[in-house]
């Protein structure tokens, strides 16, 4: 699936990550802390927590590591080139590639 994604973070480490396809968001993340909370919307599904989550909710790793946190085992994040990443979960071959704009 292709579309746009924002990124935006704050001076406390606060990040907010959605992926729209327009004019529809897709997915929402919101992390604060060890807080983080996920949303499909289209599905109208939420999920929240606190810590680590599961390797599964790639989104929220993503904005965590756009941020500065490397993702648990198994999860690979690169920056291939300046402003493009690459998070990878080899066990299951999911794969979120993509670009940041200045």
């Amino acid at each position: 699936m292709a579309g746009e994604i924002i990124f935006a973070t704050s001076a406390e480490g606060n990040s907010l990550l959605q992926l729209t396809k327009n004019p529809l968001p897709f997915v929402t993340v919101q992390t604060s802390g060890e807080s983080w909370q996920i949303d499909f919307v289209p599905k109208r599904r939420r999920f929240s927590g606190k810590g680590t989550p599961k390797a599964r909710l790639l989104w929220i790793h993503l904005a965590r590591a756009l941020n500065g946190t490397r993702p648990p085992a198994p999860l690979i994040f690169e920056q291939t080139e300046p402003h493009r990443f690459r998070l990878e979960n080899p066990k299951t071959g999911e794969v979120i590639t993509g670009f940041l704009g200045e």
